[in-house]
């Protein structure tokens, strides 16, 4: 609010210079039509030019009777609280998109081959093993997506996010030891890493356990990726503070309204 005075001074000049325009005018009008007969006693200026001076009226009543003081004090209020609901909503889309990723790689992991893949190589050697490459970037991806929603999740100002992100971390801990098994460890902050040898040299029926199909842990996290994803768009969509949108453009503030609202 430190520019408060400095708003209010710089009105106050501008309206009494409006005011001094319009009374020179009036008294320039007034002198021809004593000369000439004419009954206009209203200044030879453009209607518009004419109702800027009258806004100026306007505007100089509102000074002197408080109003201005208020609607100022309103407007640096409603942008502090809009900038702090842009801050809040570019947290959500974060959560949002985030979770868009983790629910897409966890989906990748439910839908892999875990079965032997026959390759020949340029000898005709034939042999049979598991795409462990493969599947090592799958689970590669659905960590580094883990950690991003949940980081995103934790930092935004809504409860049923919340609520959901410790859902994950909850069934992520249940299975923590099936997850050890794979090379995949639980921090202490519940985010996840991964070791690349230990996942290639794990046994196969654990991959299949956590990962295959729609009973499986990462099938789980999925289904709770979508659902931070949706509760992230419906918050966005009723955010209660228009002054910026669901995707971060400003809309301005209203003075007209708040005006309204203060009279």
């Amino acid at each position: 609010m430190s520019d408060y005075s400095s708003q209010i001074r710089a009105i106050e000049a501008q309206n009494a210079q409006t005011i001094q325009s319009y009374f020179g005018q009036l008294n320039k009008s007034s002198s021809s039509s004593g000369l000439m007969g004419s009954t206009n006693i209203l200044p030879s200026t453009s209607s518009s030019q004419f109702g800027s001076v009258i806004d100026g009226l306007g505007d100089y009543g509102l000074i002197q009777s408080g109003s201005y003081g208020k609607l100022v004090s309103a407007y640096y209020d409603k942008v502090e609280n809009s900038s702090k609901e842009a801050e809040s909503t570019t947290g959500v889309a974060k959560a949002r998109d985030s979770a868009k990723s983790l629910k897409a790689a966890a989906d990748e992991l439910v839908n892999a081959n875990y079965d032997k893949v026959t390759t020949t190589d340029s000898d005709g050697k034939t042999t049979s093993d598991y795409d462990k490459d493969s599947l090592y970037k799958l689970a590669k991806d659905f960590v580094e997506s883990y950690n991003d929603t949940l980081d995103s999740a934790v930092g935004v100002d809504n409860e049923a996010i919340l609520k959901r992100a410790v859902t994950m971390t909850t069934r992520t801990s249940k299975s923590s030891n099936l997850l050890a098994d794979l090379g995949i460890k639980v921090g202490s902050d519940n985010k996840l890493s991964i070791d690349e040898d230990a996942f290639k040299a794990a046994d196969m029926s654990t991959m299949k356990v956590l990962f295959k199909g729609n009973s499986s842990y990462a099938s789980r996290v999925a289904a709770d990726a979508s659902a931070i994803n949706n509760l992230s768009n419906n918050a966005l969509s009723t955010s209660s503070t228009r002054a910026y949108t669901a995707n971060g453009g400003y809309s301005g503030v209203s003075t007209s309204t708040l005006y309204d609202s203060l009279t």
